[in-house]
């Protein structure tokens, strides 16, 4: 049995996994701090490395988009009311068109020729989260452009409205220390996951080790301990 990991997806996945547990922890601690903290206090410090913006993005107007044509199909999706946030609205147009820009640059190579399949774009994106302290959206679809399987597209966008600014991994977990805790948990999910599904396969002891095998490289590979 053969086994085909993503491992671009692989680890976008596991940096959505290690954001959602910080955050967690984060939402935990603050709520924790809102009810021992004195209802005046309006001049808390500002979280470190977290700067206030001077200026702030120009409204950004995201629109839903279907498209198809005998070489390529599009679909698009928003959440609703994100105009109020133009720093996080614009990061998602930029990110779609990113996603877009990609495909039509595959569709370009085909010249006048018409694919087997149609490729295919198809990215929606939900509001996962939202308080006056933070707004969290995640990104998901695919994008097949030829071969045997789509790449799948996975990204998650969390916005601080208080400081107009993005969130990032790096903020998150700033030194090599928290990346290697960070991967070596999300390489210890991922390994039992893989497990309990091939298990419950019908496979014989030698081909079952092997699959082990290849997927925990993949794995390892897939879950370095870096932000990028």
């Amino acid at each position: 049995m053969n086994i085909v990991v993503n491992r671009r997806a692989l680890r976008a996945s596991a940096l959505v996994l290690a954001v959602g547990l910080v955050l967690v922890a984060g939402c935990k601690r603050d709520a924790a701090d809102t009810a021992a903290r004195p209802a005046d206090d309006s001049t808390a410090a500002q979280p470190a490395n977290i700067e206030t913006p001077t200026d702030v993005a120009a409204p950004v107007e995201l629109r839903d988009v279907i498209e198809n044509t005998p070489q390529a199909v599009v679909g698009i999706s928003y959440p609703t009311d994100i105009a109020r946030y133009p720093g996080l609205a614009k990061a998602l147009s930029d990110y779609a068109s990113a996603a877009r820009g990609e495909l039509q640059q595959a569709v370009d190579g085909l010249g006048n020729d018409k694919p087997t399949m149609p490729y295919e774009l198809s990215l929606s994106f939900e509001k996962v989260l939202e308080t006056p302290q933070l707004v969290v959206i995640s990104a998901d679809g695919s994008r097949y452009t030829g071969g045997a399987h789509g790449e799948p597209l996975v990204a998650r966008f969390v916005w601080l409205p208080e400081q107009q600014q993005m969130l990032t991994a790096d903020k998150l977990v700033a030194d090599s220390k928290g990346w290697k805790a960070v991967s070596d948990y999300i390489g210890d999910q991922l390994r039992e996951r893989v497990a309990t599904r091939l298990s419950s396969e019908d496979m014989d002891p030698g081909q079952l080790q092997e699959s082990l095998r290849s997927a925990s490289r993949m794995i390892a590979d897939g879950t370095e301990p870096s932000a990028e």
